[in-house]
């Protein structure tokens, strides 16, 4: 069994890495923020992906962002590169919102493009994939369902963050490998707590280098 701590600067608490970590993270992150309070669900979504940002920087994982609504944006690749985990943090703080539904199918079909590109330069990597919506997802859920086993057969292990979600969550439960990787979250949570939930659920058996 893998133990799995945190490392804090005030407590020196031990962490166990896990030798496939090693070689690096490649973590997708995918935001709709579309509902009526989507201007402040979009600035929560920064926060907590800047945090992620802070306990998983950028020496040891690469990123990749989209946005969806109606459509789906590839804003950043993996192949894409910062000086330092500053720059990207604030590439973060620009990111543009969206309008129209939470479109998950369109999501996923650009997520699994990303990840496919990736896999083919470093396959040695650990592969996660971060959806945040604000809205219940609309898009074919079969198509939906197709996409998120490609992914899985690839090893993404997928994990949904619901914000304030009024509605079903029925079609991200059918997407994520189980119930747990589904982080229900509201705009008023400490951004650095639910990144650290991030961590912990994506953990599952791994450990990461963090630092806070």
């Amino acid at each position: 069994t893998t133990e799995i701590y945190t490392l804090s600067l005030h407590d020196a608490l031990p962490i166990c890495i896990s030798d496939a970590l090693k070689e690096g993270i490649d973590i997708g992150i995918a935001i709709a923020t579309v509902s009526p309070a989507a201007t402040e669900n979009l600035r929560f979504v920064k926060s907590v992906v800047k945090s992620l940002v802070d306990k998983l920087p950028t020496n040891n994982t690469r990123y990749s962002v989209i946005i969806f609504g109606d459509q789906s944006f590839t804003k950043l690749t993996f192949q894409d590169t910062f000086p330092d985990d500053t720059s990207l943090k604030a590439f973060i703080d620009g990111l543009p919102g969206t309008t129209g539904a939470s479109n998950l199918e369109k999501a996923l079909k650009e997520s699994l493009k990303l990840f496919t590109n990736a896999l083919h330069k470093r396959p040695e990597h650990s592969r996660i994939l971060l959806i945040f919506t604000d809205q219940p997802s609309s898009g074919n859920e079969l198509n939906s369902i197709q996409l998120a086993k490609k992914l899985d057969d690839m090893g993404v292990q997928i994990i949904a963050v619901p914000i304030d979600m009024q509605g079903s969550r029925e079609k991200l439960e059918r997407v994520v490998q189980t119930r747990k990787n589904i982080i229900n979250s509201n705009k008023d949570d400490v951004p650095g707590n639910v990144a650290q939930r991030i961590v912990q659920r994506a953990s599952r058996g791994k450990t990461f280098f963090m630092t806070e």
